[in-house]
């Protein structure tokens, strides 16, 4: 009887320690699927949240100064976080496309028909290629070499009225009057301290000499300031057009964004 009990303790203990065993190893199991599914969810957040922020530009009304910030945003993922960057998390990088479908077009973005800035019918903007980053440098090139944003915009705006052809038929006090008018509106756009310092282009002290006032227009030619604001106004023109998303596509293992297309609509 003895014998019976302590086998009937030890295999009750036996039975036991299998139920706790198995409690133990359904806990662990539970937890994680848990953790996996808490992966998983956190997984497809990051995901969802970086798909976001380019999705928002999946539209046909999508505008020039969008597309810089969308370029802007493509360049510092692929520089830093594609496979190609200097963290090279593993992920293809994107590739954006900017269609203007034919020169008739780009010249549309034109002060007079001869295209400056937009030489190329696509731009294309992935890890080895940087052509929509480069023609932004060129704008904010000229914005930090004219001081600020307002002061190239303004002259660019007045080209005509700035950097005119003055008809050399026409009698020698007329041109000076024409030159003379021209100087005072890139004097009125801008300020004394960038056309100083930055442009290092002198100022008119006696306005009825006819040489310093031929030599101070001529100053603005040989500083090339026209290709400058020429190339500027197709940049302005370029935040004014107006381009619709045709293929936003998506990577089929990691489900990421990786392809941005777009094509020209209109000038606004």
């Amino acid at each position: 009887m003895e014998n019976a009990a302590k086998a009937l303790i030890i295999a009750a203990g036996v039975l036991l320690a299998i139920l706790i065993l198995t409690l133990v190893l359904y806990v662990w199991s539970s937890l994680s699927e848990y953790q996996n599914e808490k992966y998983e969810l956190q997984y497809i957040e990051n995901i969802a949240k970086f798909n976001e922020q380019f999705a928002q530009y999946d539209r046909n009304d999508v505008a020039g100064y969008e597309l810089i910030s969308l370029a802007n945003k493509v360049a510092d993922y692929n520089a830093k976080y594609s496979k190609d960057g200097k963290n090279n998390e593993g992920y293809n990088p994107i590739t954006l496309t900017i269609d203007f479908l034919d020169e008739d077009r780009r010249k549309k973005l034109t002060y007079d028909d001869t295209i400056r800035l937009f030489n190329k019918q696509t731009y294309i903007q992935n890890s080895t290629k940087n052509e929509i980053k480069n023609f932004i440098k060129e704008g904010l090139k000229c914005e930090n070499d004219y001081g600020t944003e307002e002061c190239i915009s303004r002259i660019a705006k007045n080209i005509n009225s700035i950097f005119k052809k003055i008809d050399n038929s026409i009698p020698d006090d007329k041109q000076l009057v024409q030159k003379k008018m021209a100087l005072e509106k890139f004097y009125e756009i801008v300020p004394y301290n960038i056309r100083k310092n930055i442009l290092g282009l002198t100022d008119i002290t006696d306005w009825s000499n006819k040489n310093v006032v031929n030599n101070a227009y001529q100053e603005l030619f040989d500083k090339k300031i026209y290709i400058d604001a020429y190339k500027y106004y197709e940049y302005i023109q370029f935040k004014r057009c107006i381009f619709k998303c045709n293929n936003m596509e998506y990577n089929n293992e990691t489900s990421r964004i990786e392809v941005i297309d777009y094509e020209f609509v209109k000038i606004r």
